[in-house]
């Protein structure tokens, strides 16, 4: 049996999600069955709420093993993507860039869309820390100074932190 590989390459958003539930119903529907999953992430992040709906999907697809790989940087809301698999690799070059939730408003908003924006920052950034800190050795303290001042960190100490399980090139 073969590997199946799904990419996630750019902006992570609402096609994302589409991409991956497809792509889950392939796998479910799959004969012979891929003997593993393995996604290659490429990300700059992007929606929160995404990211969470994709990690969710991943999360579901418990009948065979999966790892996520970073082949050059996953960065703000894919580092959620990339947490979905207990086999995370990541190249040797490569980086992870964590930071909070923000939002541009392209127009007049009245206060209480903005009062509503902030509660969903605010759920976000819980949702995304309590998934760091289960799947990593970040404290939830850790995640809050680094919503506030961003990391950026390289794969050595990615594998430290407990981000990734191993460094690895692509096969």
């Amino acid at each position: 049996m073969s590997a199946s590989i799904f990419f996630i390459v750019g902006n992570i958003d609402q096609s994302t999600v589409a991409s991956l539930i497809k792509f889950r119903s392939d796998l479910l529907n799959a004969n012979p069955a891929p003997s593993k999953l393995t996604i290659l992430i490429s990300s700059l992040g992007g929606d929160v709420g995404a990211a969470i709906a994709s990690y969710n999907i991943i999360k579901s697809i418990d009948h065979l093993p999966i790892e996520t790989h970073n082949i050059g940087e996953v960065t703000s809301a894919a580092n959620i993507i990339y947490l979905a698999a207990d086999t995370r690799l990541t190249c040797a070059k490569s980086y992870f860039r964590h930071h909070g939730t923000f939002y541009q408003s392209n127009g007049n908003l009245h206060r209480v869309a903005y009062e509503d924006i902030l509660e969903t920052m605010k759920t976000g950034e819980k949702i995304m820390t309590d998934i760091i800190v289960e799947r990593t050795r970040l404290t939830a303290e850790d995640v809050a100074k680094y919503f506030r001042s961003p990391l950026t960190i390289n794969a050595d100490e990615a594998l430290r932190l407990g981000i990734a399980t191993a460094i690895e090139e692509i096969a």
